[in-house]
């Protein structure tokens, strides 16, 4: 879990404004389920396909991306908001997942991994009746 908690920068003036502009802020991503997929989806706007880079190994699904900084990179009177490198990984159930069909959509600043549940994790629950 990505934490959203920030300290206030204190109140001494332009210094104080600086501080608070070079803060960080976490890469905003939902995770979701229906009965066929999991998804992971990262709101990343202002990147390219060619910027992300997302693998799986063992049990392991790691997602990377990275902007370099323009180089002509101007005084700015306030920031907002900055490309940062990120990398998040995740645990998976491998059982669960089928990792021949996982995929991966950039549409409109939103990065989206699909991944498909295997037979094993469509069906989790086994029904023994007692003879």
């Amino acid at each position: 879990m990505l934490s959203t908690r920030v300290k206030r920068a204190p109140s001494n003036g332009h210094l104080a404004q600086r501080n608070h502009l070079r803060r960080r802020t976490p890469v905003q991503h939902n995770i979701t389920e229906d009965q066929k997929v999991f998804a992971v989806s990262f709101a990343v706007p202002g990147f390219s396909k060619e910027d992300f880079s997302i693998e799986l190994e063992d049990d392991k699904l790691r997602v990377e991306f990275s902007k370099p900084e323009p180089s002509d990179d101007p005084s700015y009177l306030a920031k907002g908001f900055d490309f940062q490198d990120f990398t998040r990984t995740f645990t998976l159930r491998s059982r669960d997942i089928d990792a021949e069909n996982i995929k991966a959509e950039y549409q409109q600043g939103i990065l989206k991994v699909i991944l498909p549940k295997s037979e094993a994790g469509l069906n989790p629950v086994k029904t023994i009746s007692v003879d």
